[in-house]
């Protein structure tokens, strides 16, 4: 894994795009289908969303899975 592709990385991209839209956990949450406790720990990268997690995270984000991932776009 690349620093960029860290799962520290990567939950600082989603707190980002989060705060971005003015959004709480609770409100990522409900986007993403999962509850508030999952999304502070890929936050604080102490999770890696599932795969369908990061889908859904780009869906709510208007982004690609690679940027969550990569930091690309």
């Amino acid at each position: 894994m690349t620093a960029d592709s860290s799962p520290a990385g990567i939950g600082w991209r989603i707190r980002r795009l989060r705060l971005d839209r003015g959004w709480r956990q609770t409100d990522l949450a409900a986007e993403c289908g999962v509850n508030a406790l999952a999304v502070g720990a890929w936050e604080r990268g102490q999770v890696t969303p599932s795969t369908i997690s990061f889908c859904r995270l780009a869906d709510a984000f208007e982004c690609t899975t690679d940027y969550l991932i990569r930091g690309r776009s």
